[in-house]
């Protein structure tokens, strides 16, 4: 992967960008609750959800830490998403994401 980023890098006008590598952490926390049991965690166990979506946080930090290790300085772009909406709105209300905006 090194040496095609080093090809990449020397003979490209375009930016380098590292995508999406995992899903973000409400993503994962619904995969890993399941869809509703996430959703009670959010409005009835907020201690619980806070604890969760850190350690979901601090393993993609983690992930993404070794990935750019391993390209050096030659990504100009990163991007990380996470799926807290629908297509015709957010998931859940404003009023309860306050444990979710609070994280780095």
């Amino acid at each position: 992967m090194k040496e095609e980023l080093n090809k990449l890098y020397e003979t490209s006008d375009y930016a380098i960008i590292a995508d999406i590598m995992c899903r973000g952490p409400f993503e994962k926390a619904v995969k890993l609750r399941g869809y509703e049991n996430f959703l009670i965690d959010l409005s009835t166990n907020s201690e619980f959800t806070s604890v969760l979506l850190e350690k979901i946080t601090e393993i993609i930090i983690g992930l993404w830490d070794v990935y750019l290790a391993a390209v050096g300085d030659q990504v100009q772009v990163v991007c990380q998403g996470d799926d807290i909406v629908t297509q015709t709105g957010l998931i859940i209300s404003k009023k309860v994401p306050q444990i979710y905006q609070a994280m780095p």
